[in-house]
């Protein structure tokens, strides 16, 4: 989500309301508290932290104990297939294209060819899909190969079509440990298409399912979820819980990115209109994350708000050159020189953040 800073002048030429969804300008005083948090999280990377926790995990441990359903192994050479693990990468691939020359329909080799080839290139992630495809018409009943196929397209943007296979894996799934899988990367799904309500049911459903030191993930997940819909005190509920679960050894912080933590404590923070505190949360983060270029962006827009335009001019230039796509740490940062009184380079800096975005 791409929002702007606090407008220095409400009805400056920079100050746009008619922008649409989350791209419009939240920061002015006339939008509603939801709409100014929404704009502190610009770009919060779905899939989360959780989502990739969960991903190495499943790669792991899922491969050859899930996707063996219907299949069988070919001799020996599915045997060196099946020790993947020991491999490096492309002596994995090279093992599992040869299995798959002389067996085409062999299950355990599509199925890891199908993992490995997720974590890969754009391209690589296309021929994903035709092996989960395959999966799929050799045993139509086959709930991870749904699930595998819906994880390669959101990885992809495609969430839309994502969720067919996400709601298709959830019918045929009688594993509860899958279900949860599925259910954690398609609550990613849903927020990223800006149906954070219908995530926060499947985020509920996990952490009321499972064991409490296993729900570590699903709360950093709820917490962003609660603050897309606007509900900062529950978020920061959520994000404290975590941290008491993790002082007393309930949860497994080590698996967590803590900076990302620290990062939606201060979304709520700014949300909640607490500034400072807001601040110190984006100082932790930053901390924990010095290459967190939407905490640099973050932490700029709360300084903004407590008028430190000195050193939110800092955080935006350090956003945009950790992300130099960022077209509205850019803009931001075109207001920031403004009230330094830099006229000229605020108007670069509009400029460069027009080119990246013609909305702005």
């Amino acid at each position: 989500m791409r929002k702007g800073a606090h407008s220095p002048n409400p009805k400056s030429e920079h100050h746009r309301t008619n922008k649409s969804g989350a791209e419009r300008d939240i920061f002015s005083a006339h939008h509603d508290r939801h709409h100014r948090s929404s704009a502190i999280w610009r770009g919060i990377r779905w899939v989360t932290l959780g989502s990739a926790v969960l991903v190495t995990s499943f790669f792991a441990a899922r491969a050859q104990d899930t996707a063996v359903k219907g299949g069988k192994p070919a001799g020996d050479s599915a045997n060196t297939a099946w020790n993947w693990m020991t491999k490096d990468r492309d002596s994995r691939l090279s093992a599992l294209d040869s299995l798959l020359q002389v067996d085409t329909g062999n299950m355990q080799a599509l199925w890891l060819r199908a993992e490995l080839l997720a974590q890969g290139s754009y391209e690589e992630r296309l021929d994903a899909l035709n092996n989960f495809s395959s999966l799929i018409r050799l045993q139509p009943g086959m709930a991870d190969a749904y699930y595998g196929r819906a994880r390669v397209l959101s990885s992809m943007g495609r969430d839309r079509e994502a969720l067919d296979d996400y709601n298709q894996a959830l019918k045929l799934g009688n594993n509860p440990d899958s279900v949860r899988d599925v259910r954690f990367f398609m609550a990613g799904s849903l927020m990223r298409l800006g149906r954070a309500d219908e995530a926060l049911q499947h985020l509920g459903w996990i952490i009321q399912d499972q064991p409490e030191w296993e729900n570590g993930a699903a709360f950093v997940e709820r917490g962003f979820a609660l603050l897309q819909t606007g509900r900062y005190e529950l978020a920061l509920k959520d994000f404290d819980q975590l941290l008491r679960m993790g002082s007393q050894k309930t949860v497994w912080l080590q698996d967590l990115d803590l900076s990302q933590i620290h990062y939606g404590r201060g979304a709520a923070w700014y949300g909640l209109d607490s500034y400072e505190q807001a601040v110190r949360e984006f100082d932790l983060a930053v901390q924990l994350g010095p290459k967190y270029a939407d905490a640099y962006f973050a932490r700029g827009n709360a300084k903004y708000a407590l008028k430190e335009y000195a050193g939110a001019l800092a955080d935006y230039n350090k956003a945009v050159e950790l992300d130099p796509k960022n077209a509205m740490a850019f803009y931001n940062r075109g207001h920031a020189l403004q009230m330094l009184g830099r006229t000229q380079d605020a108007n670069g800096s509009f400029s460069q953040a027009h080119q990246l975005d013609p909305k702005l």
